[in-house]
């Protein structure tokens, strides 16, 4: 397990402190908005603002506790990271991408399928500039 340095453990603690609570605002904005009830609900703001100020302040006075908090917090980036990488990516793939490039085919539509010439050489002759100064001075 490789060292935590203490300064990557307050700077988590004070990350933990003011980011949740915020969360916990956005949340509660975007549920107000999106949701069907009229009134805004505190409860996901004082969740989070209690959980961020609890580990955040136990994290500043407790250097061992923020090193656990530390280690399970990108634990649990880890998971999230993974989750989007194995579950999310693939499922978005199979179908919106794999759809499109099915109907792209079948409607005549995809560019790759056309038979490229068969050449001795790809090479292309290309003029060369009249001065030097073209060297220099690209653009």
């Amino acid at each position: 397990m490789a060292k935590i340095d203490t300064t990557e453990v307050k700077s988590n603690a004070i990350r933990l402190l003011i980011g949740l609570p915020i969360v916990g605002l956005v949340w509660a904005i975007i549920i107000k908005i999106i949701g069907e009830s009229n009134s805004f609900n505190w409860y996901i703001l004082l969740g989070f603002s209690i959980v961020g100020i609890s580990l955040g302040s136990l994290s500043l006075l407790s250097t061992s506790f923020g090193k656990l908090t530390f280690r399970a917090w990108h634990r649990l980036v880890y998971i999230i990271d993974q989750t989007i990488i194995w579950v999310s990516l693939p499922i978005f793939y199979y179908l919106f991408f794999c759809p499109y490039s099915l109907l792209v085919r079948f409607f005549g539509k995809s560019k790759i399928k056309t038979a490229q010439k068969q050449h001795k050489t790809y090479w292309k002759k290309v003029e060369q500039p009249k001065s030097k100064h073209r060297y220099i001075n690209q653009f």
